[in-house]
């Protein structure tokens, strides 16, 4: 059940409105924030994409079609390793909401790990090549994401396994060249709370915590 996904504290209502479409009544608005600002969520190994309704009931409007997620980017020389740098790459995958790094905006480690809303109608993008430094020399930037669900190897779209994957064909064994492999996926690793999230959790003008939130469960 999504209810052990979430470990919210309070309870919640979940009410199937459509094929693989459903919508999530929050009674704690702690709850709401922190289930919201988390994710990728994921559901029976298949992607569950949150919005929020513009207004109650209008959800036949919603496309369903963009969902954070947690991408490291690796391969960036030493000197580029900063907030500035991540954000700059991280806006080539999809729309930047947090760079993790440090108070002097410094990222520490061997990549950058930024937090980016990402098309999930469009193939996933596996690298970057950009110029960097002053010199632009010609880097290659690998994608790495974390808390992957199910991915189809040969078209890069969530919601359906290789074997099922209509864009194949006819193509069968050495013949089906897989433009993806399980590298593009980062281990599970046990990460802390981003500064992002506790924000986030704090008091604001937001809607009530009764308003719905609308979620669909990706299947192609």
């Amino acid at each position: 059940m999504i209810k052990g996904v979430w470990k919210t504290k309070e309870h919640f209502e979940v009410e199937a409105i459509g094929s693989n479409k459903f919508v999530f009544h929050f009674l704690s608005i702690t709850d709401r924030r922190r289930v919201f600002s988390g994710g990728p969520w994921c559901y029976q190994n298949k992607l569950l994409v949150l919005e929020e309704p513009t207004r109650v009931g209008d959800y036949s409007k919603m496309s369903f079609s963009k969902a954070p997620f947690w991408v490291q980017l690796h391969n960036i020389p030493v000197f580029c390793m900063s907030k500035a740098v991540g954000s700059i790459l991280g806006n080539m995958v999809g729309l930047v909401q947090e760079v993790e790094c440090n108070q002097d905006e410094l990222c520490l480690g061997t990549f950058i790990r930024v937090r980016v809303i990402i098309d999930i109608s469009k193939p996933l993008k596996r690298i970057l090549k950009v110029r960097l430094g002053t010199d632009k020399e010609l880097f290659t930037i690998l994608h790495i994401y974390e808390h992957f669900p199910e991915l189809c190897f040969h078209c890069g779209l969530f919601g359906h396994p290789l074997k099922e994957c209509p864009k194949r064909g006819a193509l069968q064994g050495d013949n089906l060249k897989l433009k993806y492999c399980a590298r593009i996926k980062a281990p599970i690793l046990s990460l802390g709370e981003t500064s992002l999230q506790k924000k986030r959790r704090q008091p604001s003008s937001s809607p009530s915590s009764h308003a719905p939130s609308y979620g669909n469960l990706i299947t192609r």
